[in-house]
């Protein structure tokens, strides 16, 4: 038993070496710029209530006698569609933050991205919304049958405020984010990876590639041992079984 242990901690070790070292040579972690989120959080928070009034009703519609989709249901949907690498929250790597005169604008490129900076960023912006709002969204969506219009205002104005009043000016000298990439229809996606091992318990942390390679040989040792141990033992006695 203590060999077939080890053999698994050994293979689900090697999974996690191979799967930083593939990629390990790819670009830095994206992380968001929350100075921006004030520039955009009016935009971003009507296209959150889009897609969140879109969605939340399509779900709604799925339900039935035997399969009812209930409040709970939809709020556990609401709060997915924060999260980019998330399929309820790929909506967010359609998105994008360009300059126009002195304020900041949010286009939808109408097809999945590489979750860059600027995704970040607006990943950041809608988790903010959400997590203060999760519920009233819910709550919208399932108790009345609220229009899309009335929804976003009263999502962006009434209760988050993200609309209530115009957004400040860019400051002099502000940078542009890096340019929108396309997501092609085979790549990586490191943040779902590492999103999914999370969700079924396997994140602790992240291991360096020479942390992963001590800990592989000191399975392999331990195995050597466990085997070594037992050649040329004599079978046990009935009395010992």
């Amino acid at each position: 038993m203590k060999t077939l242990s080890i053999r698994v901690a050994s293979s689900l070790l090697l999974l996690l070496l191979v799967a930083q070292i593939a990629f390990a040579e790819g670009p830095p972690k994206a992380t968001p710029r929350r100075g921006d989120i004030k520039y955009i959080r009016c935009a971003l928070c009507e296209h959150l209530a889009k897609h969140a009034w879109r969605s939340g009703r399509a779900l709604l519609k799925t339900s039935t006698v035997s399969k009812k989709v209930d409040e709970l249901t939809l709020l556990e949907h609401i709060e997915k569609l924060g999260t980019a690498w998330r399929s309820e929250g790929e909506w967010l790597s359609q998105l994008d933050i360009v300059k126009q005169g002195d304020k900041l604008v949010v286009m939808d490129k109408g097809e999945l991205g590489v979750c860059g900076v600027a995704c970040k960023t607006l990943e950041a912006a809608a988790d903010d919304i959400l997590a203060s709002h999760d519920t009233d969204i819910a709550e919208a969506l399932y108790t009345a049958g609220i229009n899309r219009q009335a929804f976003t205002t009263k999502l962006c104005v009434a209760q988050s405020r993200a609309c209530a009043a115009p957004p400040p000016p860019l400051p002099a000298g502000w940078s542009p984010y890096p340019a929108w990439e396309r997501k092609a229809a085979d790549g990586q996606d490191l943040d779902r990876v590492m999103g999914e091992m999370s969700d079924q318990g396997l994140r602790g942390k992240m291991y360096s590639r020479e942390e992963l390679t001590q800990q592989l040989e000191g399975l392999g040792e331990e195995e050597e041992e466990e085997g070594g141990a037992g050649e040329g033992d004599a079978p046990p006695a009935a009395d010992e079984l």
